[in-house]
């Protein structure tokens, strides 16, 4: 039984091969033999591809600007309407400033009064200040320290010594204790020393370079001064009498040192109570002093607010919108004018992330403006692309910038244009329109015409234009002949 089923089976596919066969038999005999089947074809050859990005845009100025006041009042000049051009720094409109002119004539008036209290101090042209007094006055006590410290050493300390301003003074009464007298020696010609470097010293001051520092300075020659004299003191209260010098000279010249401490302390005093002096007068220097910056600086506070009363044309242009008059009362930061570039025009475009990949600085737009029709095309350039993006309406979109190339037509800012902008461009590419194209299985195909036949080519596509064509990069080759009718 499963034989005679074969013997069927195998019948029956002999007998649908053979109409199979038949029907292709006369298909080609249809389609290709046909003589008069007739066929419209274009010829394979190599163009440019491109693809255009199409965006809205618009013409704007090189520079654009809204200009106010940045404090609020009552305009009292404005010198310009819709349409005018200025120049760069032009007054445009001004603020009423009685107020502040008030102001600022009543600082600096105290700044003048200031300045003429700190010329009491310090003396100004005529050095009598206050301070300069003060200091004319210590660089005197200095000089009567000095002259009451050397006239001490001289006329009442040498007496007790043989050649006292040598480098080699003795001390002329018996003393018990030899390295106090040794000592009292040496003391001598040291103090000598002294009274030589403060000299010197004294004679490279003035009451212009006099400071306090000078005063300590004599404060501390006095000092040791004082305390050689304290030595000499101490070395009488062991003094014995000799031959040339008896208890009654000894008792002298104790007297005649206690005489000397006393004209020491007393110019201490009086450096100390100078140096006082001038401490206060010079404290008040720093004070007045800061007065007037506090005055300089109202004046200036005054002084700014003053050129905020007045808008200048931060560039040359034209004002496109005037919104104050005089009289009117405007806030701060309102707009009182609109100013734009003269001349200078760009397109611009906000482009949104998705098409941005394929535009880069230099390629080449064309656009059309709604105010001269689709009729009239004007060429542009990408001449710069934003870094960071602008949500507009929810979408990210990079600012875009054209350069214009020279028009026939007059262009102002605010037409709105139609930009085509093209992002791809590639020559002699082998491209043929995507409708002759045909697909069966996932495989793409032509029909080509190879002299009284038409075959079908596999081919493998490339990258689309904004024309409905398609790159072809294998299957076919430039100059044969395709078919554009087949159905």
């Amino acid at each position: 039984m499963s034989k005679i089923i074969e013997e069927l089976e195998d019948h029956w596919k002999g007998i649908i091969g053979s109409v199979l066969g038949i029907i292709v038999v006369v298909f080609i005999s249809i389609f290709i033999f046909n003589p008069n089947q007739s066929f419209e074809t274009i010829t394979a050859s190599e163009k440019t591809l491109i693809r255009e990005i199409r965006v809205a845009g618009e013409i704007v100025p090189a520079e654009e600007v809204t200009l106010g006041f940045t404090k609020g009042g009552r305009v009292t000049e404005v010198f310009v309407d819709e349409g005018d051009r200025v120049a760069k720094g032009d007054i445009i409109a001004r603020l009423d400033t009685t107020e502040l002119n008030a102001n600022l004539r009543e600082a600096v008036a105290d700044r003048s009064l200031q300045q003429a209290e700190l010329e009491v101090l310090v003396g100004g042209s005529t050095g009598s200040g206050q301070f300069v007094v003060a200091k004319q006055e210590a660089l005197s006590i200095i000089e009567k320290a000095y002259s009451v410290a050397d006239n001490q050493i001289k006329t009442r300390a040498d007496i007790m010594y043989e050649n006292p301003q040598s480098g080699r003074p003795q001390v002329t009464y018996a003393i018990t204790s030899f390295f106090t007298q040794r000592a009292l020696s040496d003391e001598r010609r040291d103090i000598g020393i002294l009274l030589e470097q403060w000299n010197e010293y004294l004679q490279t001051k003035s009451v212009d370079t006099l400071s306090e520092s000078d005063l300590v300075i004599a404060r501390n020659y006095l000092t040791i001064i004082r305390e050689y004299f304290m030595s000499l003191a101490e070395g009488l209260s062991s003094a014995e009498p000799v031959a040339n010098t008896s208890e009654a000279n000894i008792n002298e010249f104790r007297t005649t040192v206690s005489n000397a401490q006393s004209a020491i302390d007393t110019v201490i005093e009086q450096v100390v109570d100078v140096q006082d002096s001038l401490q206060n007068a010079g404290a008040t220097i720093p004070v007045q002093q800061a007065r007037i910056q506090s005055s300089d600086a109202i004046i200036d506070k005054f002084q700014s607010q003053l050129s905020d009363t007045t808008i200048r044309a931060p560039f040359g242009g034209v004002i496109v919108a005037k919104n104050a008059d005089v009289g009117e009362v405007v806030a701060a930061n309102q707009t009182v004018v609109e100013l734009i570039t003269d001349g200078d025009l760009f397109l611009e475009a906000f482009i949104p992330e998705v098409q941005l990949r394929d535009i880069t600085v230099g390629d080449i737009a064309r656009f059309t403006l709604d105010a001269y029709g689709p009729e009239i095309t004007i060429v542009a350039e990408v001449s710069g692309i934003d870094i960071r993006a602008t949500t507009r309406e929810g979408v990210a979109t990079y600012k875009t910038t054209f350069a214009l190339e020279e028009s026939e037509v007059t262009l102002r800012a605010g037409m709105t244009a139609d930009i085509f902008i093209e992002a791809l461009v590639v020559d002699e590419l082998l491209l043929i329109p995507s409708s002759i194209i045909f697909e069966e299985d996932g495989n793409q195909f032509v029909y080509v015409q190879e002299e009284e036949a038409v075959i079908a080519k596999p081919v493998v596509l490339g990258r689309e234009d904004s024309y409905g064509n398609v790159e072809i990069e294998s299957g076919i080759k430039v100059g044969e002949k395709i078919v554009t009718n087949k159905q």
